[in-house]
């Protein structure tokens, strides 16, 4: 992300100037998204934090520092987010290995979560994906 844009479209942003935004929002998403994607491996899931990180972004304009560098500001939210969301994505597998582990079905675990059965599938189909992907890995480096 090293990319820069002027003091003045940053000033314009801070304002409220939606042209500023989209400047912003142009020079900066794709290697935002590319960024956070290094993180967390999974491109749909890179694609929504970078999403929500520019609706933050817009909703907290006023709080930027315009003497620091905002390179390092995005950067350092970006970086930010994709923790956050490892955290959270490793509760919630554990909490759902914990459940599976219990023999719960995938309605009792949706009923337990608070979310729906379908979302409870598509978790646990990510977690076979990747398991399989690093049992793949594992046995390719004993090759």
């Amino acid at each position: 992300m090293n990319n820069n844009i002027d003091i003045k479209t940053l000033e314009a942003f801070q304002d409220g100037n939606h042209k500023a935004f989209e400047t912003i929002f142009i020079t900066y998403y794709n290697k935002t998204k590319a960024f956070i994607d290094g993180y967390i491996k999974s491109e749909p899931d890179a694609e929504e934090l970078t999403e929500d990180l520019f609706a933050n972004l817009w909703i907290n304009r006023h709080s930027i520092d315009t003497s620091q560098s905002f390179n390092s500001y995005l950067h350092t939210i970006a970086r930010n987010a994709a923790i956050n969301f490892l955290k959270h994505k490793y509760v919630c597998d554990t909490y759902l290995n914990h459940n599976r582990n219990e023999g719960l079905s995938n309605a009792e675990i949706a009923e337990r979560l608070n979310t729906t059965k379908r979302n409870v599938e598509s978790q646990l189909s990510l977690a076979l994906k990747e398991t399989r992907k690093v049992i793949s890995c594992f046995l390719l480096s004993l090759l």
